[in-house]
């Protein structure tokens, strides 16, 4: 499918998962698989798109997003139909189920609620994100910084979290949340995760929210403490610029993380790895690196056979970043014992790719990454063609 054909796949897809989204009209829609983009400046696209008067989506940003909100991977603009039709079915299914979270301990005052605003609740509860942001203006009274309008506020926050409408919750329901609101855990959990989610992710911010909490049970801090640093790594990867100072935190937890009841588990093993070597100016922490995977083989070999792929190629990337060169076979057959799917492959080669830019000491490290790549890539093509040859009679 070229890409406004897979854009109206999208669209069928989702009216098909969720019958809420049927009747909705162009500027509907528009804002149910683009919120936070501006429809009066990409109107004219988004028509041309909707009525197939071009083949292509030259929006890069359009296209990002729309992968990003329903968990597709670039690759899926230029894959064969079948694959692009599973690839699709597959992340909106995941889009829909990602939002079916217990979010039952965030609790509310409900009999401090108005009939109103109980009545506005309900009515809102099956809009679309674009007719909820029609509905309550930005001077809308029950959106007002007020006592009153706290348990409306929450119960509102829960609802829209599980449309994944994360730009509403920003613009208009968490600023009028009052401090012991806002101070909540639970509510600063989701509201990291929130930002995090933006059309323009607020990585940072996202990551200083979260490492302000402090609790007392050793397995929610491992966990919170987690999220804020994937963020902080996050925004590492995207600006594609490291120091000491912005990773150090970062290998920190991994190693806190790692070493956690001698589990020596390969996750944060590998990500630990990494990291290390992006600071290696000197090229010191070989024999570190080299100590971390001997510690993580336990790890793989308990979980080759209920993770496989994942094990393996955690494996794989450990040992080039212990200094093994020459693994290509080893990864090649890999590929052809497990079979991994192109969604997993390409996590993968992007995982190792965003790594390999921090990488800007260590050439003999570089080299073998790029050769993993290109193991990588060629497996991705060949699943290409197989997913577009027809089965013969």
């Amino acid at each position: 499918m070229n890409n406004t054909e897979l854009l109206l796949f999208i669209i069928e897809e989702l009216k098909r998962q969720n019958n809420s989204i049927e009747n909705l009209k162009d500027e509907e829609l528009f804002f149910e698989i683009l919120p936070g983009h501006d429809y009066k400046k990409m109107s004219s696209s988004w028509n041309n798109w909707l009525n197939k008067r071009v083949n292509g989506i030259k929006s890069k940003e359009a296209k990002s997003s729309i992968q990003k909100r329903y968990h597709f991977d670039s690759d899926v603009w230029k894959q064969g139909n079948i694959a692009q039709k599973d690839a699709i079915k597959k992340g909106i299914k995941k889009f829909f189920n990602q939002k079916d979270i217990d979010l039952s301990d965030i609790i509310s005052e409900d009999e401090k609620m108005t009939p109103a605003q109980k009545d506005l609740l309900s009515k809102s509860l099956n809009l679309s994100i674009f007719y909820v942001d029609k509905e309550f203006e930005e001077d809308h009274v029950f959106l007002k910084y007020s006592s009153e309008n706290q348990s409306f506020l929450i119960e509102l926050f829960k609802q829209e979290y599980k449309k994944a409408n994360y730009e509403f919750i920003n613009r208009k329901v968490y600023p009028s949340l009052m401090s012991y609101n806002q101070n909540s855990h639970k509510i600063k959990i989701l509201y990291a995760h929130t930002l995090g989610s933006l059309q323009v992710p607020k990585y940072e911010e996202a990551a200083k929210l979260l490492n302000g909490l402090k609790v007392e049970d050793d397995e929610v801090l491992i966990d919170i403490k987690t999220s804020a640093i994937s963020n902080i790594k996050r925004d590492v990867l995207k600006k594609g610029v490291c120091s000491v100072e912005t990773i150090q935190p970062i290998i920190d937890h991994y190693e806190e993380v790692f070493e956690k009841d001698e589990s020596y588990h390969y996750y944060p093993a590998v990500n630990l790895a990494y990291l290390l070597i992006a600071v290696d100016e000197e090229n010191d922490n070989t024999d570190k690196i080299t100590e971390v995977y001997n510690k993580t083989k336990k790890s793989i070999e308990t979980e080759r056979d209920t993770e496989g792929y994942y094990a393996k190629i955690s494996d794989i990337e450990l040992k080039i970043l212990s200094g093994h060169n020459n693994i290509q076979q080893e990864l090649e057959m890999l590929l052809e014992e497990e079979a991994p799917s192109r969604d997993k492959v390409s996590r993968t080669t992007r995982q190792i790719q965003l790594f390999n830019n921090l990488n800007r000491h260590n050439e003999s490290v570089r080299k073998g990454l790029n050769g993993a790549i290109k193991v990588l890539e060629d497996y991705k093509s060949s699943q290409n063609i197989h997913a577009n040859t027809p089965n013969k009679p």
